[in-house]
């Protein structure tokens, strides 16, 4: 329960208070009868409510023994709805000498002097009704209100106590009520309707909103304050310290001063709120802001992360295929430099003359020869495809391009080729020095090797971009290759597709191993007769 310490101070203080006026009542002590003396005093039976009501709200904070709350609450009940039938049907039912028998403590013309208040009694049969429904699910709004009811009738006397009017305390028409019992009840009623802090008049002061904090903070002070213009009016006028036309200007004023105050006070309390709101809204919009940035950062290097992995697995599945190829390759150029070994070895081991056997082992040196030159190419290859380390520097193309012409200046000027550049669109690249150098001179010599013996050989060099790709390509009239035929094999290793005395078949493929280790690719174009051109992407696009 949210306030239960209050309904448990307030349940304690109620039953001290029953008791205080019980024991008053036994030992004839005046003070805990009456406050104030010569007024109304607090009935034996009234003390006797009292207990029963505070022993209700210590009950309703245990939530056990529910059939002895309900038989107590019913009992109290029943207890002062006889004593207010006895002053409707004027009638006496004994239960004012339940405890005490003589008249002690009486005041003069009361015809039932040790009977509650009429106004007591409404209000404690009120209270009675509203313990019987605080648990009682729709019914709880209505006991609230009951609770309120007793609330103001219990603020009404202890006014007309502060202010010395007999017409409040005594209801007008009705029989005074004690200021202790007054008391009591006030706290009581309060008290209980705290079981229900969400319902009634409670609710504006037990909320969490700005409006239950304003209700908070500023109802006390304007209840001091009007009871103080109050008492002040009262006393100028029975004291006449000033005219009656001057109390009410004055109370007027005061009322102003009071309005304006409290005006200040709650519009300083809204600022106060506004502020933190503003701040907090600060904070949180550069608490989005700095969460926006991170979630920008994070999101970058997640696609960057991403753009890595896919660049990584790209190039797993490039050296898977090149593991694959590599394999195939091994497997068909070894095959048949193993075979004719092993059919040389056969036919040297059935051979029976000096001679015979001499030209098989000249045989053997050949086939090993030709072994051992297959071995190396594929050795080239395999440390082409893990040498990750090889140093990358910039580049010019013009002169990486004139170191492979002078290198091949013989085959060029027995050839008569003609050869133009054009590097103007892109000048540099940052590559491997060697693989540029080796693609360039595999390309160049392959030109110049498969020229047509029907024109002058023509060369064409250069570099383009499309669409940011960077693009080398070697151009010429040569005579061609039937791609229909040969475009599978292309690139293998020993795949030769003209009878030429110095084709071996691996030119193309180290150009193609050292361009894919680099992420590159190559592509060519060529029609029988016509010539071809090798393109190599440098940086295709996926």
């Amino acid at each position: 329960m949210k306030h239960h310490k209050a309904i448990l101070y307030a349940g304690v203080f109620i039953l001290l208070l029953g008791l205080s006026s019980l024991l008053g009542w036994i030992f004839h002590c005046t003070i805990l009868i009456s406050v104030i003396p010569g007024y109304a005093s607090m009935k034996c039976n009234t003390a006797l409510s009292f207990i029963g009501f505070g022993s209700l709200l210590l009950l309703l904070l245990t939530r056990r023994y529910p059939l002895l709350y309900y038989a107590l609450a019913a009992l109290v009940l029943l207890f002062n709805a006889v004593t207010l039938s006895e002053y409707i049907f004027h009638v006496n039912a004994g239960i004012d000498e339940f405890l005490i028998k003589d008249s002690y403590y009486s005041l003069p013309g009361n015809p039932h002097p040790r009977r509650m208040s009429i106004s007591t009694a409404g209000c404690f049969l009120f209270l009675g009704a509203s313990f019987l429904l605080i648990r009682k699910g729709a019914a709880m709004s209505f006991g609230q209100y009951l609770l309120h009811s007793v609330t103001l009738v219990s603020f009404f006397v202890i006014v007309g106590y502060l202010f010395d009017v007999p017409a409040f305390y005594k209801l007008w028409f009705l029989s005074s009520m004690a200021l202790n019992t007054a008391i009591g009840l006030f706290l009581l009623s309060i008290a209980a309707s705290l079981v229900n802090p969400r319902l009634g008049f409670t609710a504006l002061f037990t909320g969490d909103k700005i409006g239950n904090r304003l209700a908070r903070r500023l109802f006390p002070v304007m209840i001091a304050l009007v009871l103080l213009l109050g008492f002040l009016r009262i006393q100028s006028h029975r004291l006449q310290w000033v005219s009656d036309e001057s109390a009410i200007a004055l109370s007027t004023t005061a009322f102003i001063l009071i309005g304006l105050l409290f005006f200040w006070d709650a519009a300083k309390i809204l600022n106060k709120i506004d502020d933190r709101r503003t701040e907090a809204e600060r904070e949180l919009q550069q608490t989005n802001d700095n969460l926006a940035a991170t979630i920008d950062e994070k999101t970058t290097d997640l696609k960057n992360a991403h753009t890595d992995l896919m660049l990584l697995a790209r190039r797993l599945q490039r050296q898977n295929n090149q593991l694959l190829n590599f394999a195939q390759i091994t497997s068909h150029n070894l095959r048949a430099p193993v075979a004719n070994l092993n059919s040389l070895r056969t036919l040297y081991d059935v051979q029976m003359s000096i001679s015979e056997k001499d030209m098989l082992f000249l045989k053997f040196d050949v086939v090993i020869r030709q072994l051992s030159d297959t071995l190396n190419d594929l050795v080239v290859a395999l440390r082409i495809q893990e040498d990750q380390g090889i140093l990358i520097r910039r580049l010019h193309f013009a002169e990486v391009f004139e170191k492979v012409k002078d290198s091949l200046a013989g085959a060029i000027s027995e050839s008569a080729a003609h050869i133009s550049v054009d590097f103007s669109r892109v000048e540099t690249i940052e590559y491997p020095s060697e693989y540029l150098e080796s693609i360039l001179f595999n390309l160049l010599s392959n030109a110049i090797k498969y020229r047509s013996p029907h024109r002058v050989p023509g060369i064409h060099v250069q570099t383009a971009k499309d669409h940011d790709e960077l693009i080398l390509s070697v151009t010429d009239n040569g005579i061609g290759i039937d791609l229909s035929k040969y475009r599978p094999q292309l690139f293998g290793l020993k795949k030769v597709f003209h009878r030429h005395p110095h084709a071996r078949g691996v030119g193309l493929f180290i150009t193609k191993t050292q361009v894919e280790a680099m992420g590159g690719e190559i592509r060519v174009e060529s029609e029988p007769d016509k010539g071809s051109r090798f393109s190599v992407i440098f940086n295709p696009k996926e």
